[in-house]
């Protein structure tokens, strides 16, 4: 089962773009230029507060995919919880999938499931890449404990 794993990275990758775009719908100032990316167009995401216990799954979800297309990984990483970071196969290779992406726009992103300190949140993206555009749609798993964390995904592009 070795193929899983970029199918998975993949899954993530088109995720990632997808809550960033739909984030970017209700409009918001732009990024500059990341001139470690030799020039390429600005990045755009909203500026909304950490996820932080008062703010609910679905929230904790945009702010990670938010966080990412503007290349503040640090902070991303904060939202991912041990099964995520074990998913997404490190911090290394979190940065190495996020990297393309430029935005991130949420037709769907709603909690359709809690229960306690768990929950499901359905989305679907479309993600904006330096080289291509993914379309992505699943569920994101996010459980509770100071704080709503990304648990794990289940996202096809």
């Amino acid at each position: 089962m070795p193929w899983l794993i970029p199918v998975a990275m993949s899954a993530i990758a088109g995720l990632v773009v997808l809550v960033v775009l739909l984030s970017r719908a209700g409009g918001g100032p732009a990024d500059q230029a990341n001139p470690s990316r030799g020039g390429a167009a600005p990045k755009t995401a909203d500026r909304r507060p950490a996820a932080g216990p008062s703010s609910g799954p679905a929230q904790a979800v945009q702010t990670f995919y938010t966080e990412a297309a503007a290349d503040r990984y640090g902070d991303a990483w904060a939202l991912a919880g041990p099964g995520f970071r074990n998913q997404l196969g490190g911090f290394s290779a979190f940065r190495a999938q996020f990297g393309s992406l430029r935005s991130i726009r949420f037709e769907r992103l709603s909690t359709i499931r809690q229960a306690g300190d768990r929950a499901t949140v359905a989305i679907r993206t479309t993600a904006l890449h330096s080289d291509h555009v993914d379309r992505c749609s699943g569920t994101v798993d996010v459980v509770r404990g100071t704080r709503w964390l990304i648990d794990h995904i289940a996202v096809a592009c």
